[in-house]
């Protein structure tokens, strides 16, 4: 579980703690890969849990758009898209971050074109990368591992308090 800081979404336990399971002593390169993967994986599986609850209210999201460092490896860009089942979606801009907060500021001096107007004049191209459903099976295994282990930390955590 990923919640080193606590979970703002979509559990909203500013006090959930963090969880690694099955460490062993091994001090290989292919132990800390390993490790890392299982991060990598457990920060995606946040994000599908983020996106479920929010589906299950009514919305329908079938795109993420990502930005930041994890742009930077194709490795961790197809995780999101398989983890989620989500088309997702770069900016070819270097800033995207910077570039919607021009979008913002050029919708506001133009009240009448508005936002939708701005970013269209100003977005660039984009790539997208569709999920690979060979991987959905070991992924909906995993993420289902992911509740459970959110059910049990809350678990110890009620008894820890009891």
């Amino acid at each position: 579980l990923p919640d080193f800081h606590g979970n703002r979404s979509p559990l909203a336990d500013s006090e959930a703690l963090g969880v690694i399971s099955g460490l062993s002593l091994d001090q290989s390169e292919e132990s800390f890969l390993d490790l890392y993967w299982a991060t990598a994986c457990a920060i995606a599986y946040g994000t599908r849990h983020i996106i479920d609850a929010l589906n299950a209210t009514g919305y329908d999201i079938k795109h993420i758009h990502l930005s930041g460092g994890h742009t930077a490896s194709p490795l961790l860009v197809k995780l999101y898209a398989d983890v989620t089942g989500c088309n997702v979606v770069m900016s070819d801009c270097a800033e995207p971050v910077l570039l919607g907060s021009a979008m913002l500021g050029a919708a506001a001096l133009d009240p009448e074109g508005g936002l939708a107007l701005a970013s269209r004049r100003m977005a660039g191209k984009e790539t997208i990368l569709a999920p690979d459903q060979t991987a959905k099976d070991a992924h909906d295994r995993r993420y289902a591992i992911f509740h459970k282990l959110h059910a049990h930390r809350q678990e110890l955590d009620a008894m820890a308090v009891g």
